[in-house]
């Protein structure tokens, strides 16, 4: 069973590539291209079974992928989408020209295995991003709750999006799920400075710039910004059927794993916001929602 894995990022392609391993297809076997041109290149030698694409890509986008394979009468020829794209418009454009399955970014091992086991049996399986969606609240309203949050004892100001390479570690990650589907629909990234600042605030802390310095997280100022995490941010996040977000977990990052880099540099509904207080240098608090 021949599968073509397309995607800019070698580190997804390494991703997709270990989660084929664990699918139990006999004779597997892969290739890999970096946009839909290359992948075009391949399958002019070398037929697959099925694509594996991204949707955001330099040089051919995985739907312009898509519209070529289908224009060159490759009909039967599976395509699935592993993506950060969430438009319904889109995916719905995609399904008419025969996309088997989506699942977006990050994924679970097991997720993407039921739906390639799903897509290779008698029937297709055809699943769509949920149609509800989660946004981050406007900036004037983030802005709001985080001064109250803080007590004012902070200046939060909106930043334009920084990309993912500048966050400074140690960082801390918290992660949210939708309360009626239980999916990840949302993270809020804080770094080093942010940790303290937040957390100090919180439990009223006066002097913070010696744990900056020493780039330390004492457990008082990491317990402190955990209840703030836990109880404030989800309220800064919106899912268009009213549901809640829910804390599902918080871990500190000494290096940032490869999918959140990719999810930083990528997804369309992100918001940064700088935590600035006396002569401290500036924290930054990133908020990311699909």
């Amino acid at each position: 069973m021949r599968f073509l894995i397309v995607d800019d990022s070698k580190a997804i392609q390494a991703i997709v590539r270990r989660t084929l391993q664990k699918t139990g297809i006999a004779d597997l076997d892969y290739k890999a291209a970096s946009d839909g041109l290359e992948a075009l290149r391949i399958m002019d030698d070398w037929k697959p079974d099925m694509v594996l694409t991204d949707w955001h890509m330099p040089g051919m986008t995985g739907i312009e992928l898509l519209k070529s394979i289908r224009n060159r009468g490759w009909n039967d020829l599976k395509v699935a989408f592993v993506t950060t794209e969430s438009a319904q418009s889109n995916l719905a454009e995609a399904k008419r020209l025969g996309a088997v399955f989506f699942i977006n970014k990050p994924f679970q091992d097991d997720d993407l295995i039921r739906l390639i086991n799903g897509a290779l049996g008698s029937a297709p399986v055809v699943e769509l991003a949920t149609p509800i969606t989660v946004t981050v609240d406007s900036p004037d309203a983030v802005t709001g709750v985080l001064d109250s949050i803080l007590e004012r004892k902070v200046m939060v100001m909106e930043l334009p999006n920084e990309g993912a390479d500048d966050i400074r570690l140690p960082s801390a990650v918290a992660l949210y799920v939708h309360e009626a589907s239980g999916e990840i629909r949302a993270l809020c990234l804080l770094d080093h400075t942010a940790i303290v600042l937040v957390g100090a605030a919180s439990a009223s802390l006066p002097e913070v710039s010696r744990f900056i310095e020493a780039n330390d997280v004492p457990k008082e100022i990491w317990d402190a910004m955990l209840r703030v995490v836990e109880s404030n941010i989800p309220r800064l996040f919106l899912a268009s059927d009213g549901s809640k977000l829910k804390l599902l977990k918080t871990q500190l990052l000494k290096q940032k794993p490869e999918q959140l880099r990719e999810i930083m540099r990528r997804s369309p509904c992100r918001s940064d916001f700088s935590l600035t207080r006396a002569k401290l240098g500036p924290g930054q608090i990133t908020l990311i929602s699909k």
